[in-house]
């Protein structure tokens, strides 16, 4: 039922609808500055022809605050009110350290990074869709390694959730 009335808003706008990605991305446990995950989202849901929420209207909104468990239709419901948004995109996803090695007298590091991430229809509460993905990367340096870990399980969760927004949308 939910689906008919979420068909019907965007028939009416005959444009797609506008989402909003909120993904708490940390490093070791600290806030990571980079939006990595949430960056590949939004380009991946942009290249559909989607519509972004300004990102500068919800920077208030931390992804913590709607960390997996904590979006409630209710939430939901008043945050797509708040930001315009039909659709909201709301997860975490962290990095840490896994080990070092040296190969051949060069220091390797190795991050391992988890996410998960959900689609919310704001106007029910519904749940669209969930993805997780995990990966594995190394660097020379924390921080490269880190990154790299992020942006592959934020290209997988992108793919991933553009894939089943689109069919479940139909």
């Amino acid at each position: 039922a939910s689906l008919t009335v979420f068909s019907r808003v965007t028939a009416q706008n005959a444009d797609m609808p506008r989402i909003m990605v909120v993904v708490d991305e940390k490093i070791d446990d600290k806030d990571a500055t980079a939006r990595k995950v949430a960056g590949k989202i939004e380009n991946a849901f942009l290249a559909k022809g989607y519509r972004l929420v300004d990102k500068s209207q919800f920077e208030s909104v931390r992804g913590r605050d709607l960390a997996l468990g904590d979006l409630n239709a209710t939430k939901a419901k008043e945050l797509g009110r708040r930001f315009g948004a039909e659709l909201i995109i709301a997860g975490g996803a962290q990095a840490v350290f896994g080990e070092e090695r040296e190969t051949y007298g060069i220091k390797n590091v190795e991050y391992t990074a988890d996410g998960e991430v959900k689609v919310n229809i704001t106007d029910t509460g519904d749940i669209l869709a969930v993805a997780s993905a995990t990966a594995k990367k190394s660097s020379q340096g924390k921080s490269q390694a880190a990154s790299k870990a992020l942006e592959e399980i934020g290209e997988t969760l992108a793919n991933d959730l553009v894939a089943k927004v689109e069919k479940n949308l139909k």
